[in-house]
């Protein structure tokens, strides 16, 4: 009796001490990578920028549009810039990250043990979340991501282990002034809570709608609109990419683990199949096993399913974070069913092997063919280009420019027109006119004429070579040949 409770003893030491490894480990990698913000972080540090030096809750100094889809991410840089300085907002923003990232982890371990009933199952589900090297790239790029982790791992605790239904409808507003899209994250948790007829929720009802309604009211008064109305632009801009390109996104996430995109079937069909296999044959245990682990199974199907419905642009890495836990613990449940057919004496033996294919995979793939949002490339080349353009571009001029992050960042005096009318309502009713990969069409120049037009060469199109563009408009950068691939026009006449 003494020794085999030893032995627990040992193993509960253990199990803490590798946890303990995990939340260390993840945040010195974060320390030492430093900050990496994404092209698109940068549009959120201007907004908090503008905020902390008083110049409103814009993008374009006078222009009142909601161009970033994280109000209160937002909100909570501009309040520590006040006091930091908002040329620091960059390592601000990765500093919260690293902040929130740590005890998500802690936060994920214990659901895990609490829905999977195995502590040995439950280290090796987050070992696989804190080390998976595309969550890591991506969580130090600068955007919310992060926080909005913690904040749904909240609400899972505090509904599933606490059954506290007030604290729970209170972080499913801060989700939802996070992002919009996590109403798609409380959607399952309220039937649940409805079925199941969970104590206190009209009570949690109103504390939730208490919590949203400041901001929506406010929102409406000041943009006009309480939603982003760069979630309007993206499906305007987007709506003509097909459901294909949706479909091969979220399938090469499913099937890899990063995204890619990878046009080398080989590479994805394994994983998906392997996937859609374990939803087949265990579905009536995911029914029956654990309601509660349901809810949170349920969101990222439920989050992929809408967005290919909708032709959205999945694209970028940072849409992909908050799928993991649940995707997470769907592998594990059905691999952890179909291994005790199979193998029961050797279940953890199995059970780690399978952990160490779920990480090398997307390693193997991101060290080979890395996708263009992980390699950071382009946001140093924007950097190298704003460094020999800022000292020319005068206060007011306007430049427009598809990627409006770093340039953004960069020309803060000037007025950004962005041809995707993400904060540009002005640039929507020219989106139709685009053809094949351009992201802006010709009247849209002619009409504003831009004193400056900076883009990535792929994304202009052949009027760069008719005679009324070349009379309007020189090429200042780059002056030769050097393989950049990013152009910058300024207006000559």
């Amino acid at each position: 009796m003494f020794s085999s409770a030893r032995q627990r003893i040992k193993s509960l030491g253990w199990v803490k001490g590798c946890l303990l490894l995990l939340m260390a480990g993840c945040g010195l990698y974060m320390l030492i990578s430093g900050p990496r913000p994404l092209d698109d972080a940068y549009i959120t540090y201007r907004y908090a920028r503008n905020i902390a030096q008083g110049d409103g809750f814009v993008y374009n100094l006078g222009e009142a549009v909601q161009g970033t889809t994280t109000p209160l991410y937002t909100l909570l840089l501009a309040s520590l810039a006040t006091f930091f300085g908002s040329e620091n907002l960059p390592l601000i923003s990765h500093l919260i990250n690293l902040a929130c990232e740590i005890p998500a982890i802690w936060l994920l371990f214990h659901l895990a043990d609490h829905l999977l009933r195995d502590k040995k199952q439950a280290l090796l589900l987050t070992a696989v979340y804190a080390l998976q090297p595309f969550r890591l790239s991506t969580a130090v790029g600068g955007m919310e991501t992060s926080c909005f982790i913690l904040l749904i791992l909240c609400m899972y605790w505090a509904y599933i282990v606490k059954k506290q239904m007030t604290l729970t409808a209170f972080l499913a507003g801060l989700i939802l002034l996070t992002r919009l899209d996590g109403a798609l994250i409380i959607i399952p948790l309220g039937i649940h809570a409805i079925l199941t007829k969970r104590p206190g929720l009209p009570k949690a009802i109103v504390i939730g709608a208490l919590t949203i309604l400041p901001w929506f009211g406010w929102a409406t008064w000041y943009f006009g609109n309480p939603i982003p109305f760069s979630i309007l632009a993206k499906q305007a801009a987007y709506s003509n990419n097909g459901i294909s390109w949706s479909i091969i996104f979220s399938a090469t996430f499913l099937g890899t683990g990063t995204l890619g995109p990878y046009t080398q079937l080989v590479g994805i069909v394994p994983g998906l199949i392997a996937f859609l296999f374990l939803g087949v044959v265990n579905f009536k245990k995911f029914l029956t096993h654990s309601k509660e682990a349901l809810i949170i199974i349920a969101y990222p199907l439920i989050y992929l399913a809408v967005m290919i419905s909708q032709s959205a642009p999945i694209f970028f890495t940072w849409y992909y974070l908050p799928l993991m836990p649940g995707l997470l613990l769907y592998w594990f449940m059905g691999a952890n069913w179909l291994i005790h057919k199979i193998g029961p004496q050797k279940r953890y033996s199995l059970l780690a092997g399978f952990s160490i294919i779920l990480l090398v995979v997307p390693g193997l793939l991101m060290t080979l063919w890395p996708g263009w949002a992980l390699q950071r490339t382009i946001e140093k080349e924007f950097f190298q280009m704003c460094a020999a353009t800022s000292p020319k571009v005068r206060t007011g001029q306007m430049i427009l420019a598809p990627d409006i992050g770093v340039i953004g960042w960069c020309h803060s005096s000037a007025k950004i027109l962005d041809p995707i009318g993400l904060v540009s309502p002005e640039s929507l009713p020219y989106l139709p006119e685009r053809v094949n990969q351009e992201l802006f069409s010709p009247r849209l120049i002619q009409d504003f004429q831009p004193d400056w037009i900076i883009s990535r060469e792929e994304f202009s199109g052949q009027f760069l070579d008719e005679a009324w563009f070349q009379a309007d408009y020189t090429l200042v950068w780059p002056l030769e040949d050097d393989g950049d691939e990013i152009t910058v026009y300024v207006f000559s006449r």
